[in-house]
């Protein structure tokens, strides 16, 4: 089989961490692997990058001339017909290349794993021959953000599915979504996914005369709960228990929490880390109070899970189910109240710890 893995572009998410370990794992079982960032001049984070394998061939379309040219120009002229000329152009070349991409490596499968990519694959299924299309919904369907973006969404979308081959999910919220628009049960499966990590053998020890050392990694973004979560902590080390937060990620919205919140003794913004083991090793117990509407599956708990550490998180996507096993939960769950963690959860929360 030859598959072609496309990804929005390199954010600092979830949903390309799995892409990016899908495609180094099919390729270490010998899948023939293309991978492809469809936006690469709207990346956030270029980090990511250097965690695909080298052996992987990566194609980015937007950062090929004339392509590159063309946004350029684009950034430039403010005559609207030029502009539209040059969106023609643009569009025209870049279905071009990745028509030729998709032959020369006689591509059998694509798996695409955002909305953008569903959006571009679809609508290329249309006008172009291409034998599957799988999507991994990672609750880009459920973003009030990308609904709202979207013109007609509920149509574009409609479209958009009835050209998808295949779905994988992992939430209940897909769910919900597959089943408003009437997606066929036999098309779709509910997957798991994990992470190929050896789990800890050893056992996290806490004394509570020492501090408490906590760790969150996720995207700096306010959904993820950061705030909530810097003002409990405040308020604990306010009565003088020791609690040591750990923030690990970068985002849009980290330099509002460094101003914010300047760095102490207890608040420490670490950014962006290819590997956060070493945080989370460190950490008694790691956390993510998640509001966001399109959680579903966090490849952090998942991470957290794997160091052997007690989860403190909201019940947002599949969280819950995450930490459960055989009625027992390897962690405490705060409610998601009218869509938000309230502070006296999260701060009973690390009591408890």
């Amino acid at each position: 089989m030859r598959l072609l893995i496309a990804i929005d572009s390199f954010y600092d998410g979830g949903a390309e961490m799995f892409a990016i370990r899908l495609a180094n794992a099919l390729k270490n079982g010998g899948v023939s692997v293309v991978f492809m960032e469809l936006r690469s001049n709207n990346s956030l984070v270029k980090a990511h990058r250097s965690l695909l394998s080298s052996e992987i061939e990566l194609f980015q379309p937007d950062a090929m001339w004339p392509l590159e040219t063309i946004i350029s120009l684009l950034n430039r002229v403010s005559n609207k017909r030029i502009c539209n000329l040059l969106r023609k152009i643009f569009l025209l070349i870049k279905v071009t290349l990745i028509r030729n991409i998709l032959r020369k490596h006689r591509i059998d499968l694509v798996h695409s794993n955002s909305f953008e990519s569903d959006q571009y694959f679809t609508d290329y299924k249309e006008n172009h021959r291409l034998r599957f299309l799988l999507s991994s919904f990672h609750g880009h369907y459920e973003n009030k953000r990308i609904q709202n973006k979207v013109r007609n969404y509920e149509d574009v979308v409609s479209q958009m599915l009835k050209r998808i081959d295949y779905i994988v999910y992992t939430s209940t919220n897909h769910v919900k979504s597959l089943n408003e628009f009437d997606y066929p049960l036999e098309k779709r499966s509910k997957i798991y996914y994990g992470h190929e990590s050896a789990f800890t053998r050893s056992r996290t020890k806490y004394d509570n005369r020492d501090e408490l050392k906590i760790c969150i990694v996720s995207r700096a973004i306010k959904e993820k709960g950061w705030e909530p979560f810097i003002e409990a902590v405040n308020v604990i080390n306010a009565s003088k228990r020791i609690v040591k937060l750990t923030l690990v990620g970068d985002g849009p919205d980290l330099e509002y929490f460094k101003n914010k919140y300047k760095e102490t003794g207890s608040i420490n913004f670490h950014g962006f880390k290819n590997d956060p083991t070493p945080f989370i090793a460190d950490s008694h117990v790691c956390a993510l109070v998640s509001n966001y509407a399109a959680e579903s599956m966090p490849n952090s708990v998942i991470e957290y899970l794997c160091q052997g550490k007690p989860v403190l998180a909201s019940d947002a996507g599949d969280i819950s189910n995450m930490i459960t096993y055989e009625g027992s939960q390897a962690g405490i769950i705060c409610p998601l109240r009218n869509g938000l963690v309230d502070i006296n959860d999260i701060i009973d929360g690390i009591k408890i710890y």
